[in-house]
């Protein structure tokens, strides 16, 4: 019986560890997004779903907040160059900007000085 009870506990606690992430820190859900929430692994950031399913994998060096520069979009740092991830966790502008202005609605990007219209 004991046998029984430690061989299900055991399969129990692998089966639940299969898929999960091991993070270094896991911030509260709904400050970016309302069931999403930040996580960092190695210093780098990315978002979880409620249910633990991993949106944008820990890729960022800083992660700012959806909609204060672009509605729906989120300012992302990679190695000192700036792009920008959707709502729905997809890399829209790859981080490759020294830069980014945002007159109106137009977004340019500055690689070495050089200014690089992006369409939104």
């Amino acid at each position: 019986m004991k046998g029984s009870i430690l061989l299900v506990t055991i399969l129990m606690t692998a089966l639940l560890s299969v898929g999960q992430q091991n993070y270094d820190k896991t911030f509260p859900f709904g400050k970016y997004l309302p069931d999403w929430a930040l996580v960092c692994k190695g210093g780098q950031y990315g978002f979880i779903s409620n249910n633990g399913t991993e949106i944008v994998k820990p890729q960022y060096d800083e992660i700012y907040k959806f909609g204060k520069y672009l509605p729906d979009w989120a300012l992302v740092c990679k190695g000192g160059q700036f792009g920008f991830i959707s709502s729905n966790g997809t890399e829209i502008v790859k981080p490759k900007y020294d830069e980014i202005k945002i007159n109106g609605h137009d977004i340019d990007g500055y690689i070495n000085g050089e200014k690089e219209t992006i369409n939104k």
